[in-house]
């Protein structure tokens, strides 16, 4: 396994199996009252969801955050614009520069996750 591919599977880890999760844990388990400020209705209306709707939910915030953090790789590759930023970046994973590959590691590992 390479650098790259060590650091985009950590990344996926963090992100999908650990933060997704506990976001799930947390929209569950909140109480819809006390989070109305913050959140508005969304927690009274995700807690009256069935099931399914709520799988459908947590799949477009899923969906969401491995956009971001495709965008943000890319962008660390040099493969996605990010507007004004247009000098290249120097990404370093134990002294050795990883960048170049971030974001079609993660992307793979995400495929992989879905087959």
């Amino acid at each position: 396994m390479t650098k790259s591919e060590m650091v985009t599977n950590e990344i996926f880890t963090e992100l999908i199996d650990c933060y997704i999760e506990q976001r799930k844990n947390d929209l569950d388990g909140l109480d819809a009252v006390k989070t109305k400020e913050m959140y508005g209705g969304f927690i009274s209306f995700y807690q009256s969801c069935g099931p399914e709707e709520k799988k459908g939910i947590m799949s477009f915030i899923e969906t969401i955050v491995t956009d971001t953090a495709s965008t943000i790789l890319g962008g660390l590759d040099g493969s996605t614009d990010l507007g004004a930023l247009t000098e290249e970046f120097t990404v370093l994973y134990e002294g050795e520069e990883i960048q170049g590959s971030l974001q079609d590691d993660f992307l793979m590992r995400v495929e992989n996750q879905q087959d």
